[in-house]
């Protein structure tokens, strides 16, 4: 059950302040010392044996009075007017005003004097200080009231009441009932309420002082009488804690001598005289003053000391005792008189100390120990070329090496720690990473060898290959979870690459079988066409012609079969290639025969370098065969060139060129024929023309 005791709690407070406020004020009066600002104006006079006073002044003279505190509170008060009660005092503006007057305006007068002032309400006041003890405790006011020769400002009190709200007839009522005074009936008045205060502050202050003489009489047969019981009592009670006392006490006079000592001291040396025996002839078996003596010091010094000594107590061991020595002096004259020694056997505290001393060296070296434990484990962390970090059960990171900081964004393992994977650069894939932690804690067995994607904090994509273990404490219980991962992108890249390159070379090999397949069946219709039309030649010189065109394409499945693809080559290095070893079949004419091949590296598929080879390769032939008769030198020069996705190969020599009657239309030869025929597998055209040699131009 709840009880409310806020009120209550709140009156003990204010009782608790009223009795504060009660004991200064008695202090105040009966406290020879006391200061008299603790007292207010009602404290000090005898407001019921002044009122009566003042009301048989006013009947006598009509001259309103007063006598108000420092607070503006009107302690006693004859002849006030309707429009200082009814009006002024009534509203809380005008109030204020008189306040002021009655508080602020009235500051500042010297005792046994007085101020004569217009209120904020302009009504004429006068006041005068009550000063008792040196200190202003409140004022004696006389008014409100207009001088007998002074015009009222009738315009001034209308306006007053229009701005307060006042019944206008009635305010002025009351301001036409304001008694009126001659200068002289003021000066008079003035002088009398001077000494009037005087006389009120003299009398409260005598009250006072007799009020503390009477109280200091008593106050000192009171403490008479309590000195000396509460000496009896003293010796009593001293007496009982000193014999109650757990450690050993004694007292030294000057002279080293034991005076005095508890039981604690009696029990330690049963078997010895102790009073008036030497502290150091009964405690150390000594005929002289122990070094180092606490006691010691306090008697040259008269200070207190204290220190510890190792003390043989009967046949036991040495025991370690420490010793406080404190001076006490003689009251009246302040010398040294004697000391009081405390003794205590810290022992068992020594011994903790020496233990605790030893735990602590021990601790530190421990901890020693784990901090190089630690920096070669971080050591390893930082030199092992892959990531690690552990996190705990909210898999939050509680650690990391560089390299996994790093990746992460961060400089420092430092900047890691409490962050989760969502904070991270690689948040898109935070769920696929959280829910293999969480498998592996839940499960308790780990996860090897992962393969899964990364986002970098820079936005690329990389392939990491991670294992995570749980981490458990010594009861088995799961805590956490580590993790290591390498960044596998360079394998992952290079065995994409190595898929894709063996998925060409398959298609490769396919396509091979199927060159090889269409090329014997190429060289089978070069036979074929080469027996039909060469009946009548050479047969070495047809063998060697079919030769150069049976190498002219094994030299471009030569070149496909160093590049990278299988599926392509540069056309231009194969002419260099084909045009080098067509010369060595005519070895009686590579010596005065020059070669150039200019231009860019045309690419050609298979399907164009074939038979654009051969058709170049019988152009090469007819040139070292027919242009350089007998070994008179020339130069063949092959130019490539690309125009609008078509290729340009001109085939030049310096030769005897042909004759001016030669047209391609009537040639009916094998070469040309197949030279033909190729071009228009080409899609393309063959032009030959003759100014200072021949020149043949493929187009395709």
């Amino acid at each position: 059950m709840l009880t409310d005791i806020t009120e209550r709690t709140r009156a003990e407070e204010q009782l608790k302040e009223s009795e504060r406020r009660v004991r200064a004020k008695l202090e105040s009066i009966l406290t020879p010392a006391g200061d008299i600002g603790h007292l207010d104006l009602k404290d000090i006079i005898d407001v019921p044996a002044i009122q009566p006073l003042m009301e048989n002044y006013y009947q006598l003279t009509g001259i309103p009075l007063g006598l108000v505190d420092l607070q503006g509170n009107v302690l006693v008060g004859v002849g006030w007017q309707d429009i200082c009660t009814k009006f002024h005092r009534a509203h809380p503006d005008t109030r204020r005003r008189c306040l002021e007057s009655d508080t602020i305006l009235s500051q500042q007068v010297p005792p046994g004097t007085f101020k004569l002032y217009k209120c904020r309400n302009n009504l004429w006041e006068m006041a005068t200080p009550l000063v008792v003890g040196g200190k202003h405790v409140g004022n004696l006011f006389m008014g409100q009231f207009f001088f007998a020769d002074e015009m009222a400002d009738y315009d001034f009190f209308c306006s007053q009441a229009r701005e307060f709200g006042f019944d206008a007839e009635a305010y002025l009522a009351a301001v036409s009932k304001i008694p009126r005074l001659d200068q002289k009936t003021v000066d008079t008045a003035m002088s009398f309420f001077a000494k009037l205060a005087h006389m009120i502050s003299l009398l409260s202050l005598s009250n006072i002082k007799l009020a503390r003489a009477v109280a200091e009489q008593e106050r000192l047969v009171e403490s008479l009488r309590l000195s000396e019981e509460k000496s009896r009592a003293g010796e009593e009670f001293l007496s009982g804690i000193f014999n109650s006392i757990m450690d050993g006490l004694s007292i030294l006079d000057l002279d080293r001598n034991i005076i005095r000592v508890n039981p604690t001291i009696r029990n330690l040396f049963p078997a010895s005289e102790i009073l008036g025996r030497k502290c150091y002839e009964v405690y150390h078996q000594r005929d002289s003053v122990c070094p180092n003596c606490p006691a010691e010091h306090t008697f040259k010094t008269g200070e207190a000391s204290q220190g510890v000594n190792e003390v043989a107590i009967g046949s036991e061991e040495l025991r370690f005792i420490e010793i406080f020595s404190y001076p006490l002096f003689n009251r009246n004259t302040g010398r040294l008189e004697s000391i009081i020694e405390y003794v205590r056997d810290v022992t068992e505290r020594k011994q903790a100390e020496k233990e605790l001393a030893r735990s602590h060296w021990e601790l530190q070296k421990n901890a020693q120990e784990l901090a190089r434990s630690r920096n070669m484990l971080q050591l390893i962390l930082e030199s092992i070329p892959v990531r690690v970090f552990w996190k705990d059960k909210d898999l939050r990171y509680l650690g990391c090496n560089e390299l996994f900081a790093r990746d992460a964004g961060f400089k420092h393992p430092e900047e890691i720690l409490g962050k989760d994977d969502f904070a991270m650069g690689w948040r898109e894939q935070a769920d696929l990473y959280r829910e293999d932690d969480r498998q592996v804690m839940e499960s308790g067995l780990p996860k090897m060898n992962i393969m899964e994607p990364q986002t970098t904090p820079g936005g690329d994509r990389i392939w990491r290959k991670t294992s995570k273990v749980p981490l458990s404490g010594p009861d088995g219980e799961v805590f956490g979870v580590l993790g290591i991962y390498e960044d596998i992108t360079d394998l992952k890249k290079a065995e994409d690459k190595l898929r894709t390159s063996l998925e060409e070379k398959e298609v490769m090999l396919k396509e091979i079988h199927h060159r090889v397949k269409n090329n014997m069946q190429m060289i089978s219709t070069l036979f074929d066409l080469q027996l039909k039309y060469g009946r009548n030649q050479d047969p070495s010189a047809v063998f060697r012609d079919c030769q150069n065109r049976i190498r002219s394409m094994a030299l471009v499945h030569e070149s496909l079969y160093h590049t990278d693809t299988l599926a392509s080559l540069n056309f231009r290095q194969y002419l260099e290639k084909l045009l080098n070893r067509l010369l060595a079949s005519f070895s009686s004419k590579v010596p005065s025969i020059k070669t150039q091949v200019s231009g860019p590296a045309v690419i050609l598929g298979i399907n164009q370098a074939v038979p654009a080879g051969l058709v170049a390769s019988e152009i090469i032939v007819n040139c070292l065969k027919h242009a350089f008769p007998g070994e008179q030198p020339g130069e063949i020069h092959i130019r490539l060139a690309e125009n609008d996705g078509r290729r340009i190969i001109e085939i030049k020599d310096n030769g005897i060129g042909l004759d001016r009657e030669f047209s391609p239309e009537q040639i009916n030869s094998f070469g040309w024929l197949m030279i033909t025929n190729l071009m228009k597998q080409l899609n393309g055209t063959i032009t030959v023309t003759s100014n200072d040699g021949t020149t043949c131009r493929m187009v395709f």
